[in-house]
């Protein structure tokens, strides 16, 4: 470990976390003895090295046997095509369609994420259950979070795989539609007039709802929550009293989901890919994982930040002290104030959402959602 953080890293020397301290030219010197020198190496690293990336290409993925198809679903669901960093529901459902020509073996599907839009959800579980109509055994593999519309999603697997800390659960469903009637009152602003029918003029965001247009959109979630319960129900073989009593919005880690009967089983993607195959008949080597949608190469993206954070992979990790790393923690803290006050204020329809699951922020969302944070907070202090 880096000697920068002085007492630190001394206090993890003597707990014997780490082996021994020093700086990038200490670690570069000890590679050196270990492997040897090499005129090809860049100065001052005496060593010859290949970025993850390019080796990673160079090796390649072994495509014998039969392909199983893995579809991932990471970040919040929303509706349409929107790019990476979220789980666009129209996107995947073509990525999916488009796979059902490829005569795949089986299907794994990947889920990290909190949920987000119904009718984006319904449309990835339909795409889903075209695969299983097509008589291919599908899995599902829970990442760190797979809630409520992540969910939603997973219902049509055949097994569904967890880790003990997956987060998951949250069946329930919610809308939100700001009206500032209160609001109104206090600055002395009303709204009057004749109206036809208790829907005109609706919605009146200053007046209010009537009571017709509460009673129309309170109906509206409980069926939707209906639908969601009926979707857990047939797949998990549970009567709707039973899916009512562990849904509720509740949220669940996954050694109780396991013990409920959200999860069938502990483990990740190698479980999951290995029960497919098993499910499909085939032996060890007689299939292939295939990453459908994905033309790059697929790598853990932590363990390439820690080792190499490569100009050619994407931006070098941020790194600092633990004054840093806290003052990082706080500006988080304030990116998901942002990010929870534009989705209240924010009409999207029905959600799916887990409010109560850590949010998941790309690197690509992450300065977005600072600045949308610094923006509503500018916005509240001056208003």
């Amino acid at each position: 470990v880096e000697a920068a953080d002085g007492d630190l890293a001394t206090a993890a020397l003597n707990a014997k976390l780490v082996d021994t301290l020093g700086v990038r030219a200490e670690f570069d010197e000890r590679v050196t003895k270990l492997v040897g020198e090499s005129g090809s190496g860049d100065a001052p690293r005496k060593f010859a090295a290949t970025d993850y990336g390019a080796w990673l290409q160079d090796v390649g993925n072994d495509t014998s046997g039969k392909p199983i198809g893995v579809v991932t679903i990471a970040g919040e669901i929303v509706d349409g095509e929107a790019g990476p960093g979220v789980a666009a529901g129209t996107r995947i459902a073509n990525v999916l369609d488009a796979a059902l020509e490829e005569e795949l073996a089986g299907l794994v599907v990947r889920v990290d994420s909190p949920g987000g839009s119904v009718l984006a959800s319904e449309e990835i579980r339909r795409a889903i259950l075209r695969h299983k109509d097509a008589g291919i055994p599908i899995a599902v593999s829970m990442a760190n979070v797979a809630a409520s519309g992540g969910y939603w999603v997973a219902t049509p697997a055949g097994r569904i795989f967890a880790e003990p800390e997956t987060i998951t659960g949250s069946i329930g469903i919610f809308a939100v539609i700001p009206t500032f009637e209160k609001l109104g009152a206090e600055w002395g602003v009303s709204t009057d007039g004749v109206n036809t029918t208790p829907l005109s003029g609706q919605p009146d965001l200053v007046g209010g709802f009537t009571p017709e247009v509460d009673r129309i959109l309170q109906a509206s979630i409980e069926n939707g929550y209906q639908d969601f319960l009926e979707r857990v129900s047939d797949a998990r073989g549970l009567d709707l009293a039973a899916a009512d009593r562990i849904g509720q919005g509740r949220v669940w880690d996954g050694g109780t989901a396991r013990q409920i009967g959200l999860v069938d089983q502990y483990g990740g993607m190698n479980e999951a890919l290995a029960w497919v195959a098993a499910q499909a008949e085939l032996e060890e080597g007689d299939w292939h994982a295939r990453y459908l949608g994905d033309t790059g190469i697929t790598y853990n993206s932590m363990l390439r930040d820690l080792l190499f954070g490569a100009a050619d992979q994407g931006p070098a990790p941020v790194r600092g002290d633990m004054t840093a790393v806290l003052a990082r923690a706080q500006q988080r803290y304030a990116s998901q104030l942002g990010q929870d006050l534009s989705r209240l204020m924010s009409v999207k329809g029905m959600q799916a959402y887990c409010l109560e699951c850590p949010r998941i922020l790309t690197a690509q969302s992450a300065a977005a959602q600072d600045q949308k944070a610094a923006s509503w907070l500018v916005k509240l202090l001056t208003d």
